[in-house]
């Protein structure tokens, strides 16, 4: 059986994890703030391209660590722990 994302207990509610720029803005997992910066980390996933330093925003992908890209958007440890597994997933695919 294949299911369509990630999903996390918050409180009482299952709830998705966001995967995308307009899920982040969308999601209960997190307030106003950490939704924009959020957002803001997955536009910037989503625009990188390897072979274009342009899209790096400054970082060399090949010495720069995650937690650097974390701190870099200010995403909170809790929208870190959600990215992280969501993403863990994605690679397991």
């Amino acid at each position: 059986m294949l299911v369509d994302g990630c999903y996390v207990l918050k409180g009482k509610s299952i709830s998705k994890v966001p995967a995308s720029a307009s899920e982040a803005l969308a999601s209960n997992l997190m307030g106003f703030v950490q939704k924009r910066k959020c957002k803001k980390f997955f536009t910037y996933c989503d625009e990188y391209k390897r072979d274009d330093p342009s899209t790096w925003k400054g970082f060399d992908l090949a010495r720069t660590t995650m937690r650097e890209i974390f701190k870099y958007f200010d995403l909170s440890d809790d929208t870190i722990d959600f990215v992280r597994s969501h993403h863990g997933v994605v690679l397991e695919r």
